[in-house]
């Protein structure tokens, strides 16, 4: 090595921190150890190593968010004796690059370093922001792969209105991918080489969301110490994505209106409008419409923003993209946190297929995140899955898929005969209408999937539901 790297060694064992600290010395590392918390805040400051040994009972999750605050490109690997799940799934989360049990292999903790070595050595260094987009876009290029008819069809309506300046209204359920949308068309138009700035409504104090979308100047309210820009104005000739857009309170709504009509609004505190040339793209995971009627939404902002409407489907109701997505997310975790987890057993890929995934993408990505920080290396089992994927516990299937039991129970009539409407539909659709197919697939004969068709028609329990005559 060209240059001596620094390694700083946390460990109230004694004989613990003397062997590592021995070991990458005769390596030709410059390396320290210490035993306190205040020792190793003092010394990252002083001297920035490039890698944090740190043992996790040294108050090591408190230490490790300082550290990630204060330094946030210094690598660390935490040590520990006896850490519960929680406590390395959460480690991981706040950017450690790994959790290593002890007694740690020297020669593995080697392998670890010299794998964050390449990282930090490679030029040009990423920003946190910079790798946020590397993975919005890896999973962006998964989705567009797929071969499911919903998101065919949607990807190919979203890349010809990317090109247009319209205003786009996204809808779907949480976890659905409506801000990875919103960047896809946001880099596949005009305006791609401009920021896009995204406003969560539903997280911003309603007494701030004012300052925040239209920014104030000195002195307009208590703590305005200086001119603030906002949102809007920082979304200048760039995109503006206003996220949960229903959270919005009625009398902002009134004024947001206004600023997306004229492309001018006046700061919090000042006498004077700004201007501002922005697109806009808005999502909300309710049902807008209900919002409208209930009185809860603006029907004139409704309208202004539903100018282009996409829905992102449910994971359920594209079940073809779960296993391409956890192959993606596999490989995507084993490359961020150096591990080694190879493939997927039968049984496991039926789980995951089967699983009602009512927190969609984000929630496929967070087990699979957790499974493969756990499982390290080889092949993932079904032992390998959290509770709820496993079959233990309360979990009960529905037309939607297997959820967790509610607290309050379940109405078993009632699901079974969604269930059962769900594979009549399924069935007519597959056969163009065709009642004696149909009903050859559902292994029924005709006067009873005619009589079962009825009874769902009377229950009214969709209006999607075809009908036979």
């Amino acid at each position: 090595m060209d240059k001596k790297y620094r390694i700083l060694v946390a460990d109230t064992e004694p004989t613990v921190r003397t062997a590592i600290v021995n070991y990458f010395t005769e390596m030709n590392f410059e390396c320290l150890g210490v035993e306190t918390e205040s020792e190793v805040i003092n010394l990252v400051q002083k001297s920035e190593p490039d890698l944090i040994i740190l043992a996790l009972e040294l108050n090591g999750i408190d230490l490790l968010r300082h550290l990630k605050s204060a330094k946030p490109n210094t690598e660390v690997i935490l040590t520990s004796s006896g850490a519960n799940v929680p406590d390395i799934v959460r480690a991981m989360k706040m950017g450690a690059y790994n959790v290593m049990v002890k007694p740690v292999q020297l020669e593995e903790l080697r392998d670890q370093t010299y794998r964050i070595l390449e990282i930090v050595t490679t030029p040009p260094q990423k920003t946190r922001q910079d790798r946020m987009d590397d993975k919005k876009n890896g999973l962006i290029a998964r989705l567009m792969k797929s071969t499911e008819p919903s998101m065919v069809e949607l990807f190919s309506v979203a890349k010809v209105v990317a090109a247009s300046d319209s205003t786009i209204f996204i809808t779907g359920e949480s976890g659905t991918g409506k801000e990875l949308m919103s960047s896809f068309i946001h880099l596949n138009s005009p305006r791609r080489n401009e920021s896009m700035v995204p406003v969560n409504c539903g997280a911003i104090p309603e007494n701030l969301i004012e300052s925040e979308l239209f920014g104030h100047v000195k002195g307009a309210f208590t703590g305005a110490i200086a001119n603030r820009t906002g949102r809007l104005k920082a979304a200048d000739s760039g995109t503006l994505f206003l996220d949960e857009v229903s959270e919005l309170p009625l009398h902002m709504q009134v004024k947001l209106l206004r600023a997306l009509q004229e492309k001018r609004f006046e700061p919090v505190g000042a006498s004077r409008s700004e201007e501002s040339d922005f697109r806009i793209i808005a999502a909300t995971n309710r049902d807008i419409e209900k919002e409208v009627e209930e009185g809860r939404f603006r029907e004139d902002l409704y309208y202004r923003l539903n100018v282009i409407p996409l829905h992102m489907p449910a994971l359920r109701n594209h079940r073809g993209d779960i296993m391409p997505l956890v192959e993606y997310f596999i490989e995507r975790f084993n490359n961020e946190k150096g591990l080694e987890v190879e493939g997927i057993e039968d049984e496991v890929k039926d789980r995951l297929r089967t699983y009602a995934w009512p927190g969609n993408i984000r929630e496929l990505e967070n087990v699979i995140e957790r499974t493969v920080i756990l499982k390290r290396f080889g092949k993932l089992t079904v032992n390998d899955l959290p509770k709820k994927l496993r079959g233990e516990g309360n979990l009960v299937l529905t037309d939607q898929g297997f959820v967790d039991m509610p607290e309050d129970g379940i109405d078993l009539n009632l699901e079974v005969a969604r269930l059962e409407e769900r594979l009549i539909k399924l069935a007519l659709d597959r056969t163009n209408g065709n009642k004696n197919q149909a009903a050859r697939l559902l292994h029924l004969n005709r006067t009873t999937l005619v009589e079962k068709n009825k009874e769902t028609r009377t229950g009214s329990l969709t209006e999607n539901t075809t009908t036979l005559q």
